[in-house]
């Protein structure tokens, strides 16, 4: 099962799944028309199996990950709330690894959490992480 967590997108919260597949930030077109947001063609994208279809992108004003606060992010627009992750859950978007990847990252499945450092503390947090038994798997 995807990881699913609740953030806050233009000050409204919203559930997102995490998917290391997909390489960008996302939000639902429906979520998009109901935050005002304006969307346009970007472009042709390629997905799982090689299939093509049009994208669309817009902008978010600001998308806040527990205590972090990001500002202006670029974001593709999708069709997330198809997928029934989590019964009575509506998802609106999905986190990819162009986001993740300006953060030294961890998923900690044990506690449900999606712990976002700064990346230059990835020697520090390796080395803890090995003293404490912990299992590493890299993104």
């Amino acid at each position: 099962i995807l990881p699913i967590f609740e953030v806050m997108v233009n000050g409204r919260p919203a559930h997102f799944f995490i998917d290391t597949g997909a390489p960008n930030f996302a939000v639902d077109r429906d979520f998009a028309r109901e935050l005002g947001l304006e969307v346009a063609p970007a472009g042709e994208g390629v997905f799982a199996g090689g299939r093509r279809a049009p994208v669309e992108r817009t902008m978010v004003s600001e998308l806040q990950l527990g205590p972090i606060k990001i500002a202006n992010v670029p974001a593709m627009v999708g069709q997330s709330r198809r997928f029934p992750l989590r019964p009575g859950v509506q998802m609106d978007g999905i986190i990819g690894t162009g986001l993740l990847e300006h953060f030294l990252s961890t998923l900690d499945y044990c506690d449900g959490a999606l712990v976002l450092r700064p990346r230059g503390a990835s020697a520090g947090f390796q080395r803890a992480a090995r003293a404490a038994g912990a299992n590493i798997v890299p993104i």
